[in-house]
């Protein structure tokens, strides 16, 4: 029987089903199909996506830390994952892409805000303050609406 690949699986799980005929499958020739697969068609959705979200007036952005294994720094290095929305006041289905990062440093959201030229919803990192002062957003205008908000 065939291997279906309509359902979600390892890469440990996909090399059983390569025909042995066709390719050496080895974890990491499939490993590298897959990221090959995603480079070559994820990569240009995301472009678009991220291009599409600059349409919106308000986006809302954050960063939480990630524990990876390997990405050349020893195990268990902390790193970031970089979340951009577009904001949940509007009725279009939501744009949500995320971002990987080593770092936590400023540089992150400034690139991937560039150009932007709304309100961006976020918490009170200094990451964001920086932007704000720089005003390198085309309306200078990065708020933490949300930053110490007290509830009554």
């Amino acid at each position: 029987p065939g291997c279906p690949f309509n359902m979600a699986r390892t890469v440990r799980e996909m090399r059983p089903c390569c025909p042995q005929k066709v390719a050496v499958c080895t974890r990491q020739v499939t490993a590298n199909w897959v990221i090959q697969c995603a480079d070559r068609y994820l990569g240009p959705l995301y472009d678009y996506l991220h291009n599409r979200m600059y349409r919106f007036h308000v986006l809302q952005a954050d960063e939480t830390p990630v524990k990876v294994s390997k990405d050349g720094r020893p195990a268990n290095s902390k790193s970031y994952m970089w979340v951009y929305r577009t904001g949940k006041g509007y009725k279009d289905t939501p744009i949500i892409l995320y971002e990987y990062q080593k770092t936590r440093k400023a540089d992150h959201p400034r690139e991937f805000l560039k150009g932007f030229t709304g309100v961006v919803v976020c918490d009170g990192y200094s990451a964001y303050r920086k932007l704000d002062r720089e005003q390198t957003l085309v309306s200078g205008t990065v708020n933490k609406l949300l930053t110490n908000r007290k509830t009554t």
